[in-house]
């Protein structure tokens, strides 16, 4: 299997960031695995807009399954999975008739997600961080191989899986990165940012993510702010290069 990034490092690659924006798959099943516990949570990418659902969040942390058998941990990620199997984002709308950003939904509200199969991600933070690597990776081996054990019987007994998932997606981000994804939501969340990363908005906004493991911080480098008719100005894609980040492991 493919080695995950256990969070040793900072910026992400180019590699990375270029399948943070494109995708055959308009659709997204994400895990947030925090120290806490997991939340399955839905998205859906169109055009500029993002659209998505909160779903229910599996306790305790990830990490706490280490020793775990396979039915224990079957069971822990069964409601995550058949909520993102369940569900996709949707769009409401508001008193000036635009969409809103996030829907909060739940399955049974959320419309049957039947033209697209949606990929299934599962990204740890700080409470997989302080395990050692050797186990972490050992224990993202096991989640892969249920996630793909239930695809698999979804599969046999409707014809088609309601999920995909690869290895690849299975892993520990680094701090760095964490705090990176944190800016791009709040910038996203105050208009700053589109959901290509284009920018909109005259100047980025910092973050500070506090979590129950770490703390995250993000501020925006003196040089980010962009006019439109600046043609020497930065690149109107916000990357991580736009921001100094920091994160300290253990500051929950």
């Amino acid at each position: 299997s493919e080695t995950p990034d256990f969070g040793s490092g900072g910026a992400p690659s180019r590699e990375e960031e270029e399948e943070e924006g494109a995708s055959s798959s308009s659709f997204y099943a994400v895990v947030d695995a925090g120290s806490t516990g997991c939340r399955a949570y839905a998205y859906q990418v169109s055009g500029e807009r993002i659209v998505g659902a909160r779903g229910p969040k599996a306790t305790p942390g990830l990490s706490q399954l280490l020793d775990a058998d396979a039915d224990a941990l079957a069971a822990y990620l069964k409601p995550l999975v058949d909520y993102a199997a369940a569900s996709v984002p949707s769009s409401t709308t508001n008193a000036e008739g635009d969409a809103e950003s996030i829907v909060i939904a739940t399955p049974s509200e959320a419309p049957a997600m039947s033209t697209t199969t949606p990929f299934i991600k599962l990204y740890a933070t700080a409470g997989m961080r302080l395990l050692d690597a050797a186990d972490a990776d050992a224990l993202y081996d096991r989640v892969y191989g249920a996630l793909s054990a239930m695809a698999q019987a979804d599969a046999r007994a409707t014809g088609a899986s309601s999920l995909r998932v690869s290895r690849r997606d299975i892993r520990t981000i680094s701090g760095e990165r964490e705090a990176y994804y944190a800016a791009l939501a709040v910038n996203y969340a105050v208009g700053a940012l589109d959901a290509s990363r284009t920018r909109l908005g005259p100047a980025l906004s910092g973050a500070l993510d506090l979590g129950g493991a770490s703390t995250q911080i993000a501020i925006p480098v003196a040089s980010n702010r962009y006019r439109d008719d600046d043609d020497d100005g930065p690149s109107r894609v916000a990357s991580f290069s736009d921001f100094r980040v920091r994160s300290f492991l253990g500051y929950g």
